[in-house]
């Protein structure tokens, strides 16, 4: 498995690629969302699973940089994946992903603290922004609210 890295105290980022865990119950769009990923420059999803023990135990392996989670998989969803990563000692950063957008869900995910809520039909307009401004250190998102700090509402 590749070596993860962190962001600088100084907002760089340093010279190994910024490390990402994928998870999605789906293998198609696992296989697009990461090979959009790693579009960006400096990204590399390290790992990908289609469940949430198979998540959790990638994670506990090698904390990367960014959990990118599916919300509603069969068995363990993303929401009780990121309850779990809460628990670990160092949490990672983790957004969700749905086709789901409703209200609800982006309430959840701001009050789980998420870094962001993006709708998978929204992938390149909202999450490969995102993953673009966190490789360059600069932490514009605001807890599932989208890509930016503007104060857009869900």
């Amino acid at each position: 498995m590749a070596h993860t890295q962190s962001l600088l105290h100084d907002g760089a980022v340093n010279s190994r690629s910024f490390s990402i865990v994928l998870v999605d119950d789906s293998d198609t769009f696992r296989l697009a969302c990461q090979a959009a990923l790693e579009s960006v420059p400096g990204v590399k999803v390290v790992a990908s699973a289609q469940d949430g023990p198979s998540a959790l135990a990638l994670v506990r392996t090698a904390p990367p940089d960014l959990v990118i989670l599916d919300i509603a998989m069969p068995g363990m969803g993303g929401l009780e994946v990121a309850r779990q990563l809460k628990l670990l000692p160092e949490t990672p950063p983790f957004v969700f992903l749905s086709m789901n957008c409703s209200p609800e869900y982006q309430q959840i995910a701001s009050h789980m603290g998420a870094m962001a809520f993006v709708s998978k039909k929204d992938l390149f307009e909202e999450l490969l922004p995102l993953v673009s401004h966190l490789t360059q250190g600069l932490h514009t998102a605001s807890p599932a609210h989208g890509t930016t700090s503007q104060g857009d509402e869900p």
